[in-house]
């Protein structure tokens, strides 16, 4: 049912294919492919997929700022707009933006995806 729900896709490590140990690409399902699309979604510049212009987020252009907590601040609200655009999830609880390098950010967050009632904690470190 949760794969049902939450989708299969390519297992993608960085951008780049995983094979499996027959040499076909490797598939990630339900929570773990819900993970990494809430990667992907916050790794995309936003306006850069022409049919999709509002997919993604600014926080490419906002990532060089000096590490400040309105920086950290504004980072969240921004992650907190684009993942409740993500159709899978039903309620984001909690959002924290815990590390924030030059090229790197650390998100925790909490959320429940459609149809369940139990909260999923997510511990996201994005390469941007």
């Amino acid at each position: 049912m949760e794969q049902e729900l939450l989708g299969v896709d390519i297992l993608l490590n960085n951008g780049d294919f995983q094979a499996n140990q027959a040499g076909d690409l490797s598939w990630t399902a339900g929570l773990d492919n819900l993970e990494q699309a809430l990667v992907h979604r916050i790794r995309t510049v936003i306006g850069a997929l022409i049919w999709h212009p509002e997919y993604g987020t600014i926080i490419q252009n906002l990532i060089s700022k000096p590490n400040t907590d309105v920086l950290r601040s504004i980072i969240s609200i921004e992650l907190l707009r684009t993942l409740s655009e993500e159709p899978r999830i039903e309620r984001i609880n909690n959002l924290e933006v815990k590390e924030l390098y030059t090229d790197t950010i650390v998100i925790s967050l909490e959320i429940i995806p459609i149809s369940s009632d139990k909260p999923e904690n997510l511990l996201l470190r994005i390469k941007l």
